[in-house]
C-alpha cells in the first residue's frame, strides 16, 4: 500500500483514514488466529524485516527513508480489522435477499469443501464430504 501511494504521488495527509482488512470465517477470527498479525507493531516489524532482506536493491538509506516517510506513517493511519465473511453475507442478504441467499449458499459450500470444518459436523447439516 505504501509503495502504491508513493508511486501515485498520493501523500498520506490526503486521506482521513485508510483501512487494511482481513476477510475470514468468523470461527477463525474468534479463535484469534489473525490477532498477532493485525497489530500495528507486528506489521511494522514484519515489513522492516522484509525490507532489510533486499540488500542488492536500492541503497540502505533509500530503504530506510521509504520506511520512515511512507510505511510507518501509513501504519499509524491504518485501521486494522478482521471482518467475518458471515457479517458480509448477512449484509448482502439484508440488501438483496435473492442474491444474498445464493451468496450464502456459496459461502456455506466454501466452508464445507475448503474450510477448517472439513470432516467436522456443520451445524444443521451433518458432516462435510471431505475427510480431515
Amino acid at each position: 500500500m505504501a509503495e502504491v501511494l508513493k508511486r501515485a504521488g498520493r501523500p498520506l495527509d490526503e486521506y482521513e483514514i485508510l483501512g487494511f482488512f482481513v476477510l475470514a470465517p468468523k470461527q477463525r477470527i474468534e479463535k484469534g488466529i489473525f490477532q498477532a498479525q493485525m497489530d500495528a507493531r507486528h506489521l511494522d516489524d514484519a515489513i522492516t524485516q522484509r525490507v532489510l532482506l533486499y540488500t542488492s536493491e536500492a541503497p540502505h538509506e533509500q530503504r530506510r527513508e521509504w520506511l520512515e516517510q511512507w510505511v510507518r506513517p501509513l501504519i499509524r493511519k491504518l485501521q486494522l480489522r478482521c471482518v467475518s465473511w458471515e457479517n458480509i453475507v448477512e449484509r448482502v442478504v439484508a440488501e438483496d435477499k435473492g442474491f444474498g441467499s445464493e451468496f450464502q449458499g456459496f459461502y456455506e459450500d466454501c466452508l464445507r469443501y475448503n474450510g477448517p470444518n472439513r470432516g467436522i459436523p456443520i451445524p444443521g447439516q451433518g458432516f462435510s464430504v471431505l475427510p480431515v
